[in-house]
């Protein structure tokens, strides 16, 4: 069970939601923030404040004024124009880490949503319900607007939705799990769609999955050394605390770790061969800058997991409206390219590897290990 401003969320939260339903609810403090946000934003609208999104239009529209009659409406019809995604829609797991993150990004207190918005995403969650969010039609530049659009539309009865394993309209799946449509109030339409939640969800379950990819990279390279009788003296700490990236040191350890108590490595203790090639002796090297990028980017994405993204903010203490730029994607999508060269560098040195290594790292090297090879 996670618990919404209790800690920070980590990419393994990230993963456990994007598996199977689970139990999320907000903290006391976090709902107090909540409230209290919500508070400066029913005093604007009461007060007839200028406030963007809330009592004025969109874009090009920011001048013009929305009377109180009509703030609901305004909120509804963003969702309704903003709808517009295409192609394929974006895995069943991907939708439910969107539903986590956004529930987390106004769990902080800054957007001015009702904590029964928070807890309605929540609540798809825990009964299996997962929005139907087409994956082309956003480029962060203000946020996944279109994607986020889809999964909002959920909330409110409207769009597509699964329950379970069944795709049908949203309605239906919000009875068949025993919800009602929210009816959303000022503010809490652009709340829902400011953020970068597709792009964060994607890039994250791909740094955990790129991490994996590493593990099996390690693994086959580890035993590449050992099955062609290299040696594992460039794995020796000494050796790479001489050029000590933290990365180079980590593969270097895997390396150890997979050679000892190897009868194939005391095989050739005494060889005579100078050196092994590059592609065994730079292994720390190689798989050590990619550890390095991957990460730099889980960092980047824990940053950006436990961050607010909405325009405007909300400052309770001091009753401000604040219009930035929070829900831009720029520094996911540096972080995903960044991935995809450190991913790209680990899948060369796993194809370097001979085939049968590849097939073999997958099982227990055990019955290799348990009795000495022909000396090199």
């Amino acid at each position: 069970m996670i618990e919404l401003g209790a800690r920070p969320l980590t990419l393994d939260d990230l993963e456990n939601a994007a598996r199977e339903p689970i139990e999320v609810r907000l903290s006391a403090a976090a709902r107090e923030r909540v409230v209290a946000s919500r508070r400066v934003v029913e005093g604007a609208v009461r007060e007839g404040r200028a406030v963007y999104g809330v009592t004025t239009g969109f874009g090009e529209l920011k001048g013009k004024r929305i009377p109180p009659e009509d703030v609901r409406r305004l909120q509804v019809n963003l969702l309704r124009s903003h709808r517009a995604g295409v192609g394929a829609a974006a895995p069943r797991g991907v939708v439910r880490a969107m539903l986590l993150l956004r529930a987390a990004s106004l769990a902080h207190g800054y957007s001015g949503c009702r904590a029964d918005v928070i807890e309605s995403l929540l609540a798809l969650l825990a009964r299996d319900v997962t929005p139907v969010v087409p994956l082309e039609g956003s480029v962060g530049a203000s946020g996944d607007l279109a994607p986020l659009a889809h999964l909002a539309a959920v909330l409110t009865g409207e769009g597509e939705a699964w329950l379970g394993d069944r795709r049908m309209p949203a309605a239906l799946a919000l009875r068949g799990a025993g919800l009602q449509p929210l009816e959303l109030e000022a503010k809490e339409g652009l709340a829902l769609i400011n953020g970068t939640q597709l792009s964060t969800a994607l890039a994250s379950l791909a740094c955990v999955a790129a991490l994996r990819v590493w593990e099996s990279a390690m693994a086959a390279a580890s035993l590449s050394t050992e099955v062609l009788l290299g040696s594992v003296q460039p794995a020796r700490e000494e050796v790479q605390m001489l050029r000590p990236y933290p990365g180079a040191l980590e593969a270097a350890r895997r390396t150890r770790a997979y050679s000892e108590g190897s009868a194939l490595v005391a095989s050739h203790a005494d060889c005579d061969r100078v050196q092994d090639a590059y592609s065994l002796r730079c292994v720390p090297q190689v798989m050590g800058a990619s550890w390095d990028a991957m990460d730099h980017v889980a960092s980047q994405l824990e940053i950006e997991i436990n961050s607010v993204n909405d325009n405007p903010l909300v400052f309770a203490a001091g009753g401000e409206f604040i219009s930035a730029g929070l829900f831009h994607a720029q520094p996911v999508a540096l972080a995903a390219d960044y991935l995809k060269i450190a991913v790209a560098a680990c899948r060369l040195c796993w194809r370097a590897t001979p085939a049968w290594s590849r097939a073999t790292c997958w099982r227990s090297t055990r019955q290799l290990r348990s009795s000495p090879r022909t000396r090199c």
